[in-house]
């Protein structure tokens, strides 16, 4: 049901997963494929084929290249960010609690407005 003989599915199909790939067995505007990865020469492949229009080849490259240029990354910079915050949350968290037991509320307060303003401020 759903299917014709080809094994194609029909437009009335509902989507299911697959629990192979958990791609959705369906087309539609969630369906994701694997990526393909493409290279310069590939581009010049399809338009010396005569897929793509001459010189259409350089332009969707420059065009992807500037896409991909944009996209946020992860590398050592981020990781260094992060971990510098947990330190400083840590030792703030370590900080309070120490001092919870020795200082007065007001001096908490203090604390507490110095540290907002040096994070806000800096």
């Amino acid at each position: 049901m759903g299917r014709d003989s080809g094994s194609r599915l029909l437009p009335s199909a509902k989507r299911t997963l697959n629990p192979v790939n958990c791609f959705a067995t369906a087309t539609g505007p969630r369906h994701r494929r694997p990526a393909i990865k493409s290279s310069r020469e590939d581009l010049r492949w399809a338009a010396d084929h005569g897929h793509l229009a001459p010189g259409q080849d350089s332009t969707l490259w420059s065009a992807l290249e500037a896409r991909t240029a944009v996209r946020p990354r992860f590398d050592a910079a981020h990781v260094a960010y992060y971990a510098g915050a947990l330190l400083v949350l840590g030792s703030m968290g370590w900080f309070v609690t120490l001092a919870w037991e020795s200082l007065p509320g007001a001096a908490l307060t203090l604390i507490a407005v110095v540290y907002a303003a040096v994070f806000l401020f800096s």
